[in-house]
């Protein structure tokens, strides 16, 4: 397991606590956009769903699963002569 996941759970409360901060010290702002909505439908809550599932859609791999990019190693000038 990455270390992302073996601390999901901290990062998931650590962002629990940072957005209840956020909505004490901005309540306006949060009242807003927990008021945006279409077709009854709230347009935040539709947004991170989207968010969720079109990786799994396109069977693409989470960010913290790819590991570190690699670069692909240049030939040798004496290799490109052939």
């Amino acid at each position: 397991m990455s270390f992302f996941e073996r601390t999901l759970s901290l990062w998931a409360g650590l962002c629990l606590v940072i957005g209840i901060g956020l909505g004490r010290l901005l309540p306006g702002a949060f009242h807003a956009i927990g008021a945006a909505e279409i077709a009854n439908v709230s347009l935040p809550v539709a947004v991170l769903i989207w968010l969720m599932i079109v990786p799994m859609l396109n069977k693409s791999r989470p960010w913290y699963e790819r590991g570190p990019r690699r670069r692909r190693a240049r030939p040798v000038e004496s290799q490109r002569r052939g």
